[in-house]
């Protein structure tokens, strides 16, 4: 959904009621389409569980130690050739 652009140099507060009527509309267009969603899922027996649209924290950590091996593993393969190169010299 697309909104037209407000000059921003206009007051203030006839700005942040621009934002409040633009969210409100908003809002209102997801509501009517989530509901919409719901009947189309029930009307076909379809019965989804919802997703929240942050991330879980099983997935951060998850991220986090999979980058922290690979951090891990890089640093010992790069001691590793090192020290290979000084019993070399």
């Amino acid at each position: 959904m697309t909104y037209p652009k407000v000059d921003l140099s206009i007051d203030p507060q006839v700005l942040e009621s621009y934002d409040l009527e633009m969210h409100r509309r908003w809002t209102s267009r997801l509501d009517e389409w989530t509901r919409d969603q719901g009947e189309y899922e029930l009307e076909r027996g379809i019965h989804m569980t919802p997703v929240s649209p942050g991330l879980s924290e099983s997935y951060i950590s998850t991220e986090e130690s999979r980058h922290f091996t690979y951090m891990l593993a890089g640093l010992t393969a790069f001691c590793a050739a090192m020290t290979y190169l000084y019993m070399q010299m």
